[in-house]
């Protein structure tokens, strides 16, 4: 769908100056509004957050992925270099879009963390691993990482170079499904350094105080012990807003996490996409 997209999309001013309102300030939110801005739409921003970055805040943690902070600093430049307003604390609603009338509400709520329907998830001794990124969560001397697709395999490593005994539980028969081949191959090899213990088609049962219950493809059952378990299951588009907009009658675009959740190549391609076509 998008052939020709580069040669016939040229950056060309808009014919009809719009006021865009984008509801939230992570990487879609921010590229969306400045490609709205570099055409001549009048654009306001709201972050329900303090801070703008999004995922990318949180992404930008691991000292192996601390090159991503320079991204936030610079789409937050353009924003400023645009005359884009930006609203910290302020959450879009439905009836914040009523008061404002804008021509144009792109929504990029992003998405949150997928909880699993697993006894004992919300025990003291579990938490997200977007809690541990954030600070606001501390984990024991052994852990066990919950999933083991990107956010787990990142999140094993992250913790195995503070000198953490982490244990990675997957579900299917394969560590770092989605990761680009070459991505995959450094990280296994990492995490094997660094003694990380992978287990596939190992499928969690139950959470306690002492670790995670599991039960393997031969329906062996084994209890692996940590002080905590971080679960690293993915994420569920936040599609809360969008959904509220509904039959308001108001121009309304999704992109990023909120469509569906992706990695931030995908998420920013589609938010500029978009916002050529405002």
């Amino acid at each position: 769908p998008d052939a020709g997209y580069e040669r016939e999309n040229e950056l060309k001013p808009a014919q009809k100056p719009k006021n865009v309102l984008i509801a939230g300030g992570g990487p879609a939110g921010m590229e969306a509004a400045r490609v709205a801005a570099l055409r001549g739409h009048k654009v306001t921003l709201c972050e329900k957050g303090s801070e703008l970055g999004g995922q990318l805040l949180l992404a930008s943690v691991p000292s192996f992925k601390k090159e991503i902070a320079g991204y936030v600093q610079y789409l937050s430049g353009q924003l400023e270099k645009l005359n884009v307003t930006v609203e910290l604390g302020k959450e879009v609603t439905a009836e914040l879009v009523k008061q404002r009338r804008p021509d144009a509400v792109v929504v990029a709520t992003g998405a949150v963390p997928l909880m699993p329907e697993i006894p004992g998830a919300d025990g003291k001794t579990v938490v997200t691993a977007e809690a541990v990124l954030a600070g606001g969560a501390k984990v024991g001397k052994t852990v066990v990482v919950a999933g083991g697709g990107r956010l787990g395999v990142e999140m094993a490593y992250h913790l195995s170079q503070q000198g953490v005994r982490v244990t990675l539980v997957e579900m299917t028969g394969e560590v770092g499904a989605d990761l680009e081949l070459s991505e995959k191959m450094y990280f296994l090899e990492r995490l094997k350094e660094a003694g990380v213990e992978m287990l596939t088609h190992h499928k969690i049962q139950a959470l306690t105080e002492e670790g995670a219950q599991t039960v393997d493809r031969n329906w062996q059952e084994r209890l692996i012990p940590a002080d905590t378990v971080v679960l690293a299951l993915g994420a569920c588009s936040e599609q809360g807003l969008l959904k509220a907009l509904e039959g308001l009658g108001v121009e309304t675009y999704a992109v990023g996490d909120c469509v569906e959740p992706r990695n931030i190549y995908a998420a920013v391609h589609e938010a500029a996409r978009v916002a050529r076509w405002l």
